[in-house]
């Protein structure tokens, strides 16, 4: 593909992220696997748009004064090893069985989503209610663990398979440390800007990242992804919760496809 294609495919791929609240990596990997590039090449391509959205968001969280950079550091604490984790083991099993296991994730971002959709339900009937709880102080080492643990999750995944990890970290955070909806994609962002450059260091060390062709998918895709949130509340929320369950479906059945055209039977 040219240069102007892998630009207008990483604004497209953005202003879907965008309009899902999502990073592109979940979009990406399939895209490029469509392509006839192995799993592992993929994601580390994909993590130079990831990385490059989680700059963008990043910086204007922090012009908005919402960056909350301790919360986002004890993240990526244990999210940086976790990635490279994360890139050592997508090297170690056949491109076939990646492609299913990523078919699985997809399948798994669906009940994700649910559930964030839940929690943000609850989180609004809590505001309704009079003197809401917070955490209190005397769990502080206890949160911090919650923090790094969730991380290390995402970060996993994010080597693994080039995703940002948002729809994993938000309704975690949402779940077991009571943050805000806001707040905890304030905190996934700022998180993933490490995450995402250490699963990205991971795949170059090993020679599995197209760089001209992920600069130009990134390039787009910061042009894309505010586009996506300038979209996202000027339509019905029913509908677009709708078309992300159908897209993840989609993307599934693809890649199980894929792998079964591999050589599965």
């Amino acid at each position: 593909m040219s240069w102007l294609a892998l630009f207008f495919l990483g604004t497209f791929t953005g202003l879907l992220a965008g309009i899902f609240g999502l990073g592109g990596g979940f979009l990406l990997v399939p895209l490029l696997s469509a392509l006839g590039i192995p799993v592992a090449e993929a994601a580390g391509t994909s993590l130079i748009a990831v990385w490059f959205s989680a700059i963008a968001g990043s910086s204007l969280n922090w012009l908005k004064d919402k960056f909350d950079g301790g919360k986002s550091f004890q993240i990526a604490f244990l999210g940086i090893p976790a990635a490279q984790l994360g890139v050592v083991v997508s090297n170690l099993f056949p491109d076939r069985l990646l492609k299913l296991i990523f078919a699985v994730l997809l399948l798994g971002m669906i009940y994700l989503m649910n559930l964030r959709q839940q929690l943000s339900e609850q989180e609004t009937d809590i505001k309704l209610a009079p003197s809401p709880p917070t955490p209190g102080a005397t769990g502080r080492k206890f949160y911090w663990w919650r923090y790094a643990s969730i991380g290390a999750v995402s970060g996993f995944m994010s080597g693994l398979f080039g995703i940002g990890g948002g729809l994993i970290m938000v309704p975690l955070q949402l779940g077991f440390l009571a943050e805000t909806l806001e707040s905890a994609v304030a905190n996934s962002l700022g998180a993933m800007v490490a995450i995402a450059a250490s699963g990205l260091i991971g795949h170059a060390w090993r020679s599995e990242v197209l760089w001209i062709p992920g600069l130009c998918l990134g390039a787009g895709s910061i042009f894309g992804a505010p586009l996506g949130s300038y979209i996202l509340p000027r339509l019905p929320n029913g509908l677009v919760t709708t078309a992300f369950r159908l897209l993840l479906l989609i993307l599934s059945i693809y890649m199980v496809r894929a792998s079964w055209a591999s050589g599965w039977v």
